[in-house]
């Protein structure tokens, strides 16, 4: 699968091999000696970084040895610790005498997770076992627990339960859109809170397709026209098309209004105040249709939505977007020429205020919206490369992660708090797999998708050097998307520049996907040139064949930080 092979490229930058270790007191790991030199300093390898260090104890060229850092100030003083060491035998002893170092009980869970640890070669101490085993406890799913840690230890993540549920949930792959889902699902079980009305509004900008979301809006709009309290002609008319599209049921007016009045006081969910209730109840008691009409208008206005005050049934919407966009514009028999008119002029305001997916700053504002929504800045914790100038704003409140820590706050249903820690989780998840290491950064970008009739996940991540200001270098850096589209299935386009020179990969099973393609590049090579990079060189590859190419060769790393570390060490 190509998720599979995105996320192995998420990971890259998070192999322990290509990070320098920082050295913390306590910290047992195995090293090799390289290579003897003069004055009594030696080359040591740990994992595939290379240290020159300064011997205080006679050790061999070419032997292995287990090495624990000391405290103290000033340089790193290392511990040669006497454990046998067990090759590619059974690590079961080396478990059990680190276990004694520590002393920690020998039990199978601090056992298990040792042997993790040195499976791996990652960093050992006391702490972080005790805290592995901590967070490993009541966890269904041992390998995606260890696949976490294994994370949170390359990365020198903090060992606290927020942070390995946000990094199990990348670990777990759960898309994004499927958990927002279920919240919603959740929420709309039971009576709705107006922080949950608010929840489920901002839930459907993510899950709802371009397709419902503009059936709504035609909905919308004309129920804000027939209910206008000027009662002007285009009132009858929008009436008279809701009614001719089966939303609301060819009844009089004054019925129509009263019906769906009572509904609204039903309605456990509605946004009427209670003084506004009281009248509502009065005008319905004495049939009043302008109060009613007016009670209704209000609620419309606040953004309720319309449908559930029409529609009894809740495949309505999906009968709206099927009938609205594939029969009413293209049969004119059904209405007559004032309501061809109006719906006309409705459904192309509606459409004008669609996303154009042609159009670069177009997109580029969608993103930052959608990222701004999410919360993916909340904590301002990752200004990778973007800072104010990638991420928009938004008042905290406004923010999915920002409302999913006050409904997890509240007294909710359990299955309701459930599905909002998980979702919570997802979106901290995804800050997580962001990361600055000096001069290089990696920034990664998880955000659901909605097309005309098709929900998915985008994923981007970026690669590259960082700036005197803190930005990523666009003139070297590597740029990953990865998308699942209606047509061409999943996607990967693998983007590298080097001096401003840009070659692409396109991994994709499509079968003829670069002849279909060939149309399209002279066209990307001039946009490229506008913007300052050359095009140097498309390749399409299948997934199998990006597959055989990664296996013969560790996959590129544009930027790498010394195999040399620099740091002068004692043994």
């Amino acid at each position: 699968m190509l998720a599979s092979f995105i996320h192995s490229l998420q990971k890259q930058n998070m192999n322990p091999q290509n990070t320098n270790r920082s050295f913390q007191p306590g910290q047992i790991f195995h090293g090799k000696v390289l290579k003897l030199f003069p004055q009594q300093t030696a080359e040591i390898q740990i994992g595939n970084q290379k240290l020159i260090a300064k011997l205080e104890v006679p050790l061999s060229a070419e032997a292995r040895y287990w090495f624990q850092v000391q405290p103290g100030e000033g340089k790193v003083h290392l511990k040669v610790l006497h454990m046998a060491d067990t090759g590619s035998h059974s690590q079961a002893p080396v478990a059990s005498t680190l276990l004694k170092q520590f002393n920690l009980p020998l039990t199978k869970e601090n056992q298990e997770t040792v042997n993790f640890f040195l499976k791996e070669q990652l960093p050992i101490t006391k702490a972080s076992i005790q805290g592995a085993v901590g967070l490993l406890e009541g966890n269904n799913d041992l390998n995606d627990g260890l696949a976490a840690l294994k994370e949170m230890v390359t990365k020198n993540l903090p060992m606290t339960k927020d942070i390995f549920a946000g990094v199990l949930s990348n670990v777990k792959n759960e898309p994004i859109h499927n958990l927002m889902e279920t919240l919603q699902t959740r929420l709309s079980e039971g009576t709705v809170t107006k922080k949950g009305q608010q929840l489920i509004s901002v839930l459907n900008q993510f899950i709802m397709t371009g397709q419902e979301k503009t059936s709504q809006k035609i909905i919308s709009d004309l129920m804000r026209i027939w209910l206008n309290p000027n009662g002007d002609k285009d009132s009858q008319s929008a009436l008279s098309i809701l009614q001719k599209l089966s939303i609301v049921e060819r009844k009089p007016e004054g019925q129509l209004l009263l019906e769906i009045g009572g509904r609204l006081l039903q309605n456990p969910n509605s946004t009427l105040s209670q003084n506004a209730s009281d009248r509502l109840t009065h005008a319905l008691q004495n049939n009043q249709e302008v109060l009613v009409k007016h009670a209704i208008s209000t609620e419309v206005e606040n953004g309720k939505d319309s449908h559930t005050l029409l529609l009894n049934k809740p495949e309505g919407i999906a009968k709206v977007s099927s009938f609205v966009h594939e029969q009413a514009r293209n049969d004119s028999k059904v209405f007559n020429e004032q309501e061809s008119t109006l719906l006309g002029k409705v459904i192309g305001e509606v459409q004008a205020g669609q996303v154009n997916w042609e159009d670069g700053k177009t997109v580029l504002d969608q993103f930052k919206n959608l990222v701004s929504k999410l919360g993916l800045n909340y904590e301002h914790s990752f200004g990778l490369g973007f800072k104010d100038e990638f991420l928009q704003e938004l008042p905290k409140q406004d923010a999915l992660k920002a409302m999913l820590l006050q409904v997890i706050g509240d007294d909710v249903q359990p299955s309701v708090k459930e599905a909002a820690e998980q979702l919570l989780n997802k979106i901290t998840g995804i800050q997580l797999l962001s990361q600055d290491s000096g001069l290089v950064q990696q920034y990664v970008m998880q955000i659901p998708l909605t097309f005309w009739n098709k929900t998915t996940e985008l994923t981007v991540q970026w690669n590259g050097r960082k700036k005197e200001n803190g930005q990523i270098d666009p003139n070297y850096c590597r740029v990953l998307f990865y998308l699942d589209l209606e047509h061409m299935h999943e996607v990967i386009v693998d983007m590298q520049i080097q001096n401003k020179i840009m070659n692409i990969s396109i991994i994709n099973d499509v079968k003829d996907i670069k002849f279909i393609s060939q149309p399209f590049i002279e066209n990307l090579k001039d946009n490229l040139e506008k913007q300052g990079f050359k095009l140097s060189d498309i390749h399409f590859l299948s997934t199998n064949e990006q597959r055989e190419k990664q296996q013969k060769k560790i996959p590129n790393q544009i930027y790498q930080s010394s195999s040399y570390s620099g740091v002068d060490i004692k043994i």
